[in-house]
């Protein structure tokens, strides 16, 4: 029977063969160890100099390797990565700085004889070089944050080529909440400065040493990897005035102190626009472009346009001119980054169809009115129906079957059938429509897909109707005259809505030109 004695012993030999029959670099496979590292900063990050995104996960990131040791609370791992030149074994300690904001410095790879031993203590206090330097990591799908910039904001700045400050930059906010735009003026005591704007959102905020920091990502950079689009801002605030200094590249090596950063800027907040009236009561709903298919909401004071979860442009009353059927206006607009003033008519067809009639943006208030047809566009409330201007079908002689059916199925309904042999007729419902300069202008919605399009139908000398088909263009005789229709014909009128037998004559007249095989209210 084997003693207690002999146990311990046949263990030691089972130990020692395990550290001598085998190098220290397979020591550090994490398959070889009972309690594998866990790291808490999973997902993808962008670094400074990679073109592609770090992969973190459980145990391993991708530019240090496998987690082989650590000491958690301190933040301190020992990883193994394997190389061309061997395996590399290092310490790497971390900061988390933000939820979306990581930093780490790591020691160079050790020599075999001093990484034998897993004491993390040992390792990460011992093999740290002074002049070591820290790494960031942006997290890649990371959501805007707040970063307390002041906004508007007049500024001047100052770079490695000089300081600028004959001119007036200025710091606003876009449209969409925590997006903003440095507006850089060219200066003559800057050599080869130019006038450009620098677009970014926020994605995190932290303090260090009694020092505000945040990372943003600029969105307007094209043609570089996405990991050169991050910086490190740090913000030195003195109530509503203040300097920012902003690191060279995503790396954000020299940003330790202001004034140590490649761009530092001085800002005093400037006076910001308010409302001085209101959009009239029939305004305040909800509204759909035939355009453009944003989403347009009017408040008191705020005109609101949006497109999916994204805020595209708010307009703030400015001035109110009433004239009945007609109102015009004096807003301030920021459309995405721009900023300016904007002259704005617009036309109560019926109580949910207005026409928008827009004059381009303009840098002072007055003047904003000389040119007001600059975009035209029209709004309707798409959930609003009315009865069709017709009963019946309207027949191509070149169709066994019906073209146009409206009105019969119920009142409200349209079908449409543009290819003779379609078995299934696209559904529609009559949104509006009005009558201008002895034509009929008609909005529908696409019942399968909700799509709004705008239909004009003229009365010919034979009695019969000239149909243009329109999608993503304004329902008015001007912007319909500056756009090509997507589809056009002659057809005539049967106030019946019976089969197109009894109604096929030879009498009847037709000319028939097509333009493109689509829906033509679509």
């Amino acid at each position: 029977m084997i003693s207690v004695m002999q146990i311990s012993i046949l263990l030691r030999l089972v130990v020692s063969f395990v550290f001598l029959g085998h190098s220290s670099a397979s020591l550090f496979k994490p398959s070889r160890r009972s309690d594998p590292c866990d790291l808490s900063w999973l997902g993808k990050w962008h670094v400074h100099d990679r073109a592609h995104p770090v992969h973190i996960n459980g145990s391993f990131v991708e530019t240090l390797g496998s987690c082989v040791a650590s000491n958690a609370e301190r933040n301190e791992y020992i990883f193994s990565l394997k190389t061309s030149s061997g395996e590399c074994t290092r310490c790497a300690i971390f900061f988390p700085m933000h939820d979306n904001i990581l930093r780490y410095k790591s020691t160079s790879c050790l020599a075999e004889r001093d990484s034998s031993s897993l004491d993390v203590a040992y390792l990460c206090r011992n093999f740290f070089r002074g002049d070591t330097s820290m790494v960031t990591l942006f997290r890649a799908d990371a959501k805007t944050e707040d970063c307390g910039l002041v906004t508007p904001a007049n500024l001047t700045y100052q770079t490695a080529a000089g300081q600028c400050t004959s001119r007036v930059s200025s710091l606003t906010e876009c449209s969409s909440k925590n997006r903003f735009r440095i507006t850089y003026q060219g200066c003559p005591e800057v050599p080869h400065s130019e006038t450009h704007g620098v677009e970014f959102r926020c994605i995190g905020s932290w303090s260090s040493f009694g020092q505000k920091f945040t990372a943003i990502k600029i969105v307007n950079q094209l043609g570089v990897p996405t990991s050169a689009t991050y910086r490190c801002l740090i913000h030195e605030r003195h109530g509503p005035n203040g300097r920012i200094g902003i690191s060279a590249d995503s790396s954000c090596q020299e940003l330790t102190q202001l004034f140590s950063a490649s761009t530092i800027i001085t800002y005093k907040a400037d006076v910001e626009v308010i409302p001085f009236c209101k959009f009239p009561h029939f305004l305040k709903r909800s509204w759909s472009s035939i355009v453009t298919e944003h989403n347009h909401t009017f408040e008191d004071d705020v005109w609101h346009e949006t497109w999916g979860d994204k805020v595209y442009a708010r307009s703030l009353c400015i001035q109110h001119e009433d004239y009945g059927h007609m109102q015009k206006f004096v807003l301030f607009v920021t459309r995405n980054c721009d900023r300016g003033y904007q002259c704005v008519k617009i036309i109560k067809r019926k109580h949910h169809i207005i026409d928008v009639i827009r004059g381009p943006l303009m840098n002072h208030e007055s003047g904003s009115c000389d040119n007001i047809d600059h975009h035209l566009e029209t709004l309707v409330i798409p959930e609003r129906k009315e009865k069709c201007p017709w009963r019946g079908q309207m027949i191509i002689n070149q169709c066994s079957e019906y073209s146009i059916r409206m009105g019969c199925l119920d009142e409200e309904h349209v079908e449409f059938n543009p290819h003779c042999q379609q078995k299934d007729p696209n559904a529609m419902s009559c949104v509006g429509h009005w009558s201008e300069s002895g034509s009929t202008y008609l909005i529908t919605k696409d019942l399968k897909n909700n799509k709004l399009g705008c239909s004009v139908y003229a009365r010919t000398r034979d009695g019969s109707f000239r149909i243009q088909s329109f999608s993503h263009v304004g329902c008015q005789p001007i912007a319909l005259s500056r756009t090509r229709p997507e589809y056009e014909f002659n057809a005539t009128h049967h106030d019946h809505c019976g089969p197109n037998s009894a109604i096929l004559a030879p009498h009847f007249s037709f000319s028939f030109v097509m333009l493109g095989f689509v829906c033509l209210f679509w």
